[in-house]
């Protein structure tokens, strides 16, 4: 059950930080900073985001390399 609350969490914080990169890179594009596609430009914003935050916690759930063997 802790197992599920965990990636629950991590999920939500993946969406909640992919939907600030895509509103913070809407707002630079429709004041005109930025001039690329808004649908491409917003959908790489929040994939990254996303990805990133999943990423990190699939390292921290369970890392491959303790600080004693580095």
């Amino acid at each position: 059950m802790k197992n599920k609350q965990y990636w629950k969490y991590i999920f939500d914080k993946a969406f909640k930080t992919g939907a600030q990169s895509s509103i913070s890179l809407y707002l630079a594009q429709s004041s005109n900073l930025i001039d690329a596609e808004l649908l491409e430009l917003v959908g790489v914003a929040f994939l990254t985001a996303f990805l990133s935050v999943i990423q990190n916690a699939l390292l921290m759930k369970e890392p491959t390399i303790k600080l004693e063997d580095a």
